[in-house]
């Protein structure tokens, strides 16, 4: 099963130790859109979830779908 977002997200935060604020710098994402998704609210462009998407695979080394 696929992975949220929402968990991938958080598993980047415990893996990096990075707070929400670096996240969001990293993402080029505003610091209340991690949160928002962190907290499972996460309505957001798409283009913020493949950002999500690829710093995960980046992070954990895992190739992107296609």
């Amino acid at each position: 099963m696929d992975k949220t977002h929402q968990v991938k997200l958080a598993e980047l935060k415990a893996h990096t130790g990075m707070s929400e604020v670096a996240l969001s710098r990293h993402l080029q994402i505003s610091q209340p859109t991690v949160n928002r998704i962190l907290n499972g609210q996460g309505d957001c462009k798409g283009s913020t979830l493949v950002a999500i998407d690829r710093m995960h695979a980046e992070v954990f080394g895992r190739p992107l779908a296609a």
